[in-house]
């Protein structure tokens, strides 16, 4: 009798086991199949956000002091403490922002890579917690008194190329004075000023106060 139940269990344990190992293999081709998915989900997302021109030309291996942007990006996600990112026309700002933005989406979602849940590698998920603004559409939006709502990545591309008119920079205040209140969100920004001038701007002072102590 007892030897009947040791088989009965053996049998039980072996079914278990294979039954795991098959729920673990299906469960690794369904997540696979989901990652490529959102891998080519968030290209088309970028595509869409900085245009497929730049989306073409994009490398991860050639981005412009990658190791410098990597630095800051492990500072905003450990103390969220955002930056800039300056230089003149032709340096390349652009694909800069397209790494960061991966990465930042690569940071929301590392939890779920290492479980590799398939269910949850969703990228409208993360999406929804990254926002960028192209400067001088958004002083367009706050020129016409338009309420500009943040989640908690915000990138501005481009701030120096807009002459904004006192309206539009008070209500720009506001929008940077609102962020700077937020614990939860960090901002990056990149403009084609030198670091100097952009801060030694007419107008800007406080403005740039805020600015220079929620980004490095």
């Amino acid at each position: 009798m007892d030897e009947i139940k040791n088989i009965s269990q053996s049998v039980e344990k072996i079914l278990t086991t294979t039954r795991t190992e098959t729920f673990q293999q299906a469960n690794g081709e369904l997540f696979k199949k989901s990652l490529e998915k959102f891998e080519n989900d968030l290209k088309l997302l970028l595509s869409d956000i900085f245009g497929s021109r730049y989306m073409s030309k994009f490398d991860d291996n050639k981005v412009s002091e990658k190791h410098k942007i990597d630095k800051k990006l492990a500072e905003m996600f450990t103390n969220n403490l955002g930056f800039i990112i300056s230089g003149g026309v032709g340096v390349g700002k652009t694909m800069s922002l397209i790494y960061v933005y991966k990465q930042i989406i690569n940071n929301l979602s590392k939890e779920v890579r290492e479980k590799e849940d398939a269910f949850l590698c969703d990228l409208d998920k993360y999406s929804k917690r990254v926002q960028v603004f192209f400067a001088p559409r958004l002083f367009s939006l706050l020129h016409n008194a338009e309420k500009v709502s943040t989640s908690e990545f915000i990138i501005i591309d481009d701030i120096g190329r807009e002459y904004a008119e006192p309206f539009a920079l008070s209500q720009f205040e506001v929008f940077i004075e609102d962020i700077y209140k937020r614990k939860d969100a960090n901002l990056i920004i990149t403009t084609n000023l030198s670091l100097t001038q952009f801060r030694d701007r007419d107008g800007w002072a406080r403005i740039n106060d805020r600015l220079m102590e929620i980004c490095s």
